[in-house]
């Protein structure tokens, strides 16, 4: 389903997130701000970038007000009613994007943070260009999709850098007591889930030293 949407995309990014997520309102229009700005609006320019634009993404506690901006986002976890998305159900999936330091990250021109250098177990949400390497179909296990994407862009070359202002919201906590069987296995049988995962790498021929941080 990830192939067939990427597809009939006819924009030169493409933003890769679940359904359940929400980005800010500003994100479209900031961000094509964003890509004027750098000289990457072009269908040439989009191909011959390395660069991934991650979004840090939060969990909303239920009922409570809409945020709309990172400074509506930080009182909301302020008053612990917004985390980081899936803290208590799968910390590695996103911890290496560093929450903390996006949170103290003030406003720039450049409309990045920082760069974050590829972490084997992580799994962000980004915006890519839609040229870069698409989603390998023979990984069907639940996770293994994202994890060997993230695996294979690295790999190629590419980069990934936090965007400073905007995010991705999940309405409602997800606690560990709400797992479906797949989230549990993933979260009680770390190792063994990884080490699944790494096999399917070798036996699809993810292999070599382009691929070294992958199993390191």
């Amino acid at each position: 389903m990830r192939n067939v949407a990427r597809s009939g995309v006819m924009t030169n990014f493409v933003l890769h997130i679940d359904a359940d997520l929400v980005p800010t309102p500003s994100l479209r229009n900031k961000f094509r701000e964003f890509i004027t700005k750098n000289n990457l609006y072009s269908r040439s320019a989009a191909r011959s970038s390395t660069a991934l634009y991650v979004l840090p993404v939060f969990e909303l506690r239920q009922f409570q007000t809409p945020v709309r901006s990172k400074q509506d986002l930080i009182t909301a976890i302020n008053a612990r009613n917004a985390r980081t998305f899936l803290q208590e159900t799968c910390l590695q999936c996103h911890q290496p994007t560093n929450y903390d330091k996006w949170q103290q990250e003030s406003k720039n021109a450049t409309g990045l943070s920082y760069k974050v250098d590829y972490v084997k177990e992580w799994a962000p949400f980004f915006i890519a260009p839609r040229f870069s390497p698409m989603f390998d179909e023979r990984f069907t296990s639940f996770g293994h999709d994202n994890l060997a994407h993230v695996c294979e862009l690295q790999a190629n070359g590419y980069h990934f850098y936090v965007l400073n202002d905007e995010f991705l919201i999940c309405n409602g906590y997800r606690s560990k007591n709400k797992l479906t069987e797949f989230e549990r296995k993933r979260r009680d049988s770390r190792d063994s889930f990884y080490k699944g995962f790494l096999q399917k790498l070798r036996n699809n021929g993810y292999v070599g030293s382009m691929y070294n941080n992958c199993y390191e």
